[in-house]
This record gives C-alpha cells, structure tokens and sequence, in this order.
C-alpha cells in the first residue's frame, strides 16, 4: 500500500503524538511507499508566518528524509487538476476535504491519510 500522509498525520508522527493511534503507525511503517506532499510543508510554513503554529522548517522538511518518506513535489500538472475537481455549494471551492483533494490532485491510487477518516479506519 501506498500513503500519502495528511499534514496533521505527518505532524503527529514526527511528534509521536498519542493522537496517531498504533494501527495508524503501524500501517504508516508497513507501508511500501509514504509521501509527504510539498503542501504539507507549504501549509506548515504558512501557518508558522501567520502566528498560528510553531515549527522549525528546517526539521520538517529533514523529517521527511529520516522517517523514510519521499517527497511530493507540488508540479504545474497537479495544480492545473484543481481545475477538474468537482466544486462543492455556496463558497465555490473543491468539494471534499484537503487530503482528498489532494489525493485526486497529485497521486490517484495513493490512500491518503487524513487526520479524522483514516486514522479512524486504521486503529485496528
């Protein structure tokens, strides 16, 4: 199985948060490949400039490499597929959750782990 993980997984795990259930983590060892999108840091980074998180960039993105993980690149052909995405009521964005636009975006094929559905799904 392949993963590509959530911004909030991808915090838990290099935190060894108690919020990552042991199936969640096991399922992430197990794993034949696991992507951290360059999203992921994206977003961090975003919310570190804005007050709303504190994180040292430079250990996010090293975690990637340590924890055995490959890199996402964000390409003008992932970001053009947003395009495609079905939009949801009301505001006019994607529909569905970032992981899964994500998902459909970068990698079709890949299960995406989100930090609600997937951890749920993975605590066995």
């Amino acid at each position: 199985m392949k993963y590509l993980l959530d911004t909030q997984v991808y915090l838990w795990y290099l935190a060894d948060s108690r919020k990552l259930t042991a199936g969640a983590r096991s399922r992430i060892a197990e794993a034949e490949q696991v992507f951290v999108s360059a999203a992921t840091i994206w977003e961090a980074a975003i919310k570190v400039s804005i007050g709303r998180f504190e994180a040292d960039m430079e250990r996010l993105l090293a975690g990637i490499e340590a924890s055995g993980f490959l890199a996402l690149p964000v390409t003008g052909r992932h970001a053009a597929r947003v395009a495609t995405l079905p939009q949801s009521g009301g505001a006019g964005g994607p529909q569905g959750s970032r992981s899964e636009v994500r998902r459909r975006s970068y990698c079709p094929g890949v299960l995406c782990g989100s930090d609600s559905a997937w951890i749920a799904t993975t605590a066995t």
